[in-house]
């Protein structure tokens, strides 16, 4: 009976997981380059730049990251989500923590916490991108995927 309980619960978690997947990477998809799906907290500060330096922003955005379906995968198989999203310390204490089946419950926490870590890391991410921006136009070093060409009576820098 126990066995039967096992595989229950695997399987069970295995649909699961594959029916998170399929409904992030359909929340993707609706999210690439709209200010509107940035976090509340980077979105007006987006909103109000310039087409050249949005572009370069969502660039830099883009690279930083962290796509929710490879959070699943990596949870599913190994438990490595939070060496994933950066944080060594917090997967290093899940396995730990599989010595006194906690673990486990954890586990089964994380897939419903998913979403919000990810939340976490990419609003970092965007915050990151927002400052690296600000550091480089301070040097005049801001690179857009694609430069807007000068116009003709703006003076050329050597």
């Amino acid at each position: 009976m126990i066995k039967f309980l096992l595989i229950l619960v695997i399987v069970l978690a295995a649909g699961a997981a594959v029916w998170k997947i399929v409904q992030a990477r359909a929340e993707e998809n609706a999210e690439l380059n709209s200010i509107s799906k940035l976090p509340a907290s980077v979105g007006h500060v987006v909103a109000q730049m310039d087409t050249n330096t949005q572009a370069a922003f969502f660039h830099e955005y883009q690279k930083n990251k962290k796509s929710l379906v490879v959070a699943y995968v990596c949870w599913f198989f190994f438990s490595v989500h939070y060496f994933y999203f950066k944080k060594p310390g917090w997967n290093i204490a899940l396995w730990a923590s599989y010595f006194i089946a906690l673990g486990f419950v954890w586990w089964v926490v994380d897939f419903f916490r998913m979403p919000s870590i990810r939340r976490d890391y990419n609003e970092g991410a965007a915050r990151q991108a927002i400052q690296t921006l600000s550091l480089g136009s301070s040097f005049g070093q801001v690179h857009s995927p694609n430069p807007v060409p000068p116009q003709s009576g703006s003076p050329q820098l050597p």
